[in-house]
């Protein structure tokens, strides 16, 4: 999702995204301008890297993460141009 969420259905993809206690950590760990990979982030999280890779593919499906392939592995970080209202939420629990 790359444009500022406007409607309900923008908002409720969004909420549903980030309705997961995994998913709030990552973006947690990923705050302010932190890079991880699947496998540093599992760790972190103590979950398998089945999951923590949906969790990562998921955030990013709705536009909150960027990844990018570097020597072998996919690192993650939080996405750089954040609509506005879509990162007051995320301040509110950072």
């Amino acid at each position: 999702m790359d444009a500022t969420p406007d409607s309900a259905k923008d908002w409720t993809r969004i909420f549903k995204g980030l309705g997961n206690e995994n998913r709030i950590k990552i973006i947690k760990f990923l705050h302010p301008n932190k890079v991880y990979t699947v496998t540093e982030l599992k760790d972190k999280l103590g979950i398998s890297f089945k999951w923590t890779s949906k969790n990562l593919v998921d955030l990013e499906k709705i536009g909150i993460l960027e990844s990018e392939g570097k020597r072998g592995h996919v690192i993650y970080r939080l996405k750089s141009s954040l609509p506005r209202k879509v990162e007051q939420v995320l301040n509110s629990f950072l």
